[in-house]
Parts: C-alpha cells; structure tokens; sequence
C-alpha cells in the first residue's frame, strides 16, 4: 500500500508539472541476500527542479515555486521521502533525459514467510455485457486521465466531467451503463451529485454509481451507500480492485433488475 502511496504522488506531481511531451515510470526488482531490491524512476520533460530549490524539495511545507509552473510540493514529497526511509530506503531527485526532473526511489525490501503473504481477493465473476458506456466524475485531470485509460483497457468507453454538476447534466441528457463518481469536488461534490441523479425521472435514476475516492473506510461507505452510491473503489487507483468492483456494482444492479 505505501509504495502504490509512494508511485502515486511522485507520478501525479509529474503529470501536474509537464505541461508538454510526457512522463516515463520504470519498475525495477532483483533479488538478494536478504529479500528483494525494488527501483521506481518518475522521468519527466518538465521545467524541472533548480539545484537552489532541490536541497529542500523533500522537506515538508515545501511550497515555493521550484522552477516548476502551479508548484507546492506541500507535504507530497515530503511524504514520499518518510516513505523510503522508514522501508530503509532512499528517494533522490535528478535530471532527466527527457530534460526536467528526475525521482528515483531505491527499497531494499526483505523477504516475507511463504505463509504470512496475503491471500488475493477472489475475483467477481465478470458480467455479461456489450462495451460499457462509463461517466468518470473528478475534479483532478490526472485522475481523470488514468481512470480513463484504465477503462479503455476494460473495453470501456468512456465521458469524461469535472464536477458534480457537469455529472448531472450529462447522465440527465445521454444514457450510461455506470458512473465513477469522485466524492470531494467543486460545484456540487459527489454525494450532491449520486442524490440529485437518484430523484430524476425515468431509467437514469438507477444508474450504478461507484464512488472512486481516497476515503473509504467503513464509516465512509456506509454515507456514500446511504446517499445511493452502489459501492467503492479506493484511490489510488488499482487495476484489479477496480474491475473487481465494477463487476460487483454491474453484479447486484442486474440482480435488482430482475428482481423488480
């Protein structure tokens, strides 16, 4: 979970600095002594990061400009070098090729016992369907773009709206077969949102809505389904438990409908 942390903000700050060209990430693992090496590298072909601001960038409250357009590291890299060293690793920025800056994490990570690795999730059986027609909700670009791509890998097509009230105006014009509704946006928020697509007329009202959201522990899904939500899959976004989510939510709501 804290190297997924770790990827997700150096990646995320990547995507946030450049503005033009793009963002390489290499995964790297070998084996040794005593575990396992792990490298992440984030390239990016941004304005990178002058050697006067790179002694501090790992410091938390980090906010000056850094030579990065819409910089305010904040408490991200911050984070992500607390990360690395509390798994005795190291987190070091550089150029890039690509010419603007370079991330590099190294985890020295020591072998678990056969018996305490944990056990995947069962997967949910995949249901029948042509192409799904999918509304991702989210005030964030990157996470737009990201979700968006995840769906296309799923044979997903895909509309993208940046807030709550963009949502409502789409799924009150054009039919879909699912929304990833983020929970914290402007406008009108998530919740706002899944109430407002619930009292309109008509097949549109039962849309399956999965919240995509950072904050979704137990309590947090118990409001998010109060206020009609159909289920939850966590940000940072992984692959596998969003499918197995999309499954569950497309699972019960074809349940409902033949039940009705």
């Amino acid at each position: 979970m804290r190297i997924k942390q770790l990827l997700n903000n150096l990646v995320g700050n990547a995507l946030k600095f450049t503005q033009s060209g793009g963002v390489i990430v290499t995964l790297s693992s070998h084996t040794t002594r005593d575990g396992v090496r792990v490298e992440l590298t984030v390239d990016d072909s941004g304005p990178g990061v002058p050697e006067t601001a790179a002694a501090t960038i790992f410091e938390p409250f980090n906010i000056g400009k850094a030579g990065r357009e819409g910089a305010g590291a904040g408490l991200g890299l911050a984070i992500c070098r607390q990360i690395a060293e509390r798994m005795d690793g190291s987190i070091g920025l550089s150029v890039s090729p690509q010419g603007g800056a370079r991330f590099h994490v190294v985890l020295p990570l020591t072998a678990c016992a056969a018996e305490e690795a944990a056990a995947a999730a069962p997967m949910a059986e995949p249901t029948p369907h042509e192409t799904l027609h999918v509304l991702v909700v989210d005030d964030n670009a990157a996470n737009r773009f990201v979700a968006a791509k995840l769906l296309e890998m799923f044979n997903c097509t895909v509309e993208l709206a940046e807030n709550g009230q963009e949502a409502l105006d789409a799924v009150s014009n054009r039919p879909f077969d699912l929304a990833l509704m983020d929970i914290k946006m402007p406008v009108m928020d998530g919740i706002a949102a899944t109430r407002a697509i619930r009292a309109l007329p008509g097949p549109a009202a039962r849309l399956p809505i999965l919240a995509l959201t950072a904050n979704a522990d137990e309590r947090d899904e118990l409001d998010y389904v109060a206020a009609g939500m159909n289920g939850v899959a966590q940000k940072p976004i992984q692959p596998d438990a969003l499918l197995n989510a999309i499954r569950l939510v497309l699972a019960d709501a074809k349940d409902e409908a033949a039940a009705a």
